[in-house]
């Protein structure tokens, strides 16, 4: 009698050699392949839905019958420099590209939003982030650095004090992405502040 293992071997050097089985197991594999990307794409429709319900949510609160309008904390870290080691630092911050995509987003949508910093220092952009490889054109960099340079709230951002006391003003917090929340760890800065 073949055991287990022995058989699994054999069967599998006779369906190997046979050109219709590989045939087979490559079409598998490209169904398995194209399953894949469907719960993918799957995946990524739902966090647009989820998106969209959450706007959706967000603007059913907008200005109406003189209601004001819904407010969004954007925390960041005002941290412009990071230490690497004992003696190189790094020049750091906000990272432009991850704090712009959702910012445009809620602004498009009739959100006011509120910056907040510790110590209401204005939050520096992470060098980094303002080369041409993170954006889709120059111009979608240009808007962005423009926006931000007019926004009389980035450039004077609350601290995370004032947002505390002001905090039940607030639909939704964005913590946006950058090295500088390594400085600033945001986590704890918010458990202290919000808990």
């Amino acid at each position: 009698m073949i055991g287990g293992d022995q058989f699994k071997r054999e069967v599998s050097e006779i369906y190997m050699s046979n050109p219709t089985w590989i045939l087979n197991k490559l079409l598998l594999q490209l169904i398995k392949v194209k399953q894949n990307l469907i719960k993918i794409l799957f995946v990524s429709r739902m966090i647009n839905l989820q998106m969209f319900v959450f706007l959706g949510f967000v603007l059913l609160q907008t200005p109406i019958f003189g209601l004001p309008k819904p407010k969004v904390l954007i925390v960041m870290s005002a941290a412009d420099t990071i230490l690497l080691d004992e003696n190189h630092k790094h020049p750091t911050g906000v990272f432009a590209n991850e704090l712009m995509h959702p910012v445009i987003a809620l602004e498009n949508t009739g959100i006011e939003l509120v910056f907040a910093t510790p110590g209401a220092k204005r939050a520096t952009l992470d060098p980094e982030s303002l080369k041409d490889k993170y954006w889709n054109s120059k111009e979608e960099k240009a808007e962005a650095i423009q926006f931000l340079n007019s926004n009389t709230s980035f450039l004077n951002p609350i601290s995370l004090e004032v947002a505390v006391k002001d905090q039940n003003k607030f639909v939704a917090i964005l913590i946006p992405g950058g090295l500088s929340v390594l400085v600033h760890p945001l986590q704890f800065c918010l458990n202290t502040y919000f808990t």
